[in-house]
């Protein structure tokens, strides 16, 4: 058929640290393999940041840095751009 089956999601990943035999690459494997160094279930609800294997190679999120003084005042200039920009009542000259 002519029809897509996928998504667009991607439901799983996984990282091995061999090369996996052609028995290997099954879509539906119901545990990571001893070889596995990275197993992350990407579902809605669940945290997706955990490594479900034992490598426990966790993802941390990466965490911002703190804005200087500078890009503070650049970061409010422009969200107040954007304010009058979207607002009904910004007049438009020509």
């Amino acid at each position: 058929s002519k029809t897509h089956r996928w998504d667009g999601a991607i439901g799983e990943v996984r990282l091995s640290n061999a090369a996996l035999g052609r028995a290997d690459l099954t879509l539906y494997q119901d545990a990571p393999r001893m070889d596995t160094v990275g197993y992350w279930k990407l579902e809605d609800g669940k945290d997706f940041y955990v490594d479900a294997s034992k490598a426990n190679n966790h993802i941390k999120p990466p965490v911002p840095p703190k804005p200087t003084l500078a890009q503070a005042k650049q970061s409010a200039l422009v969200d107040f751009c954007h304010v009058l920009l979207n607002s009904n009542e910004f007049l438009y000259v020509d």
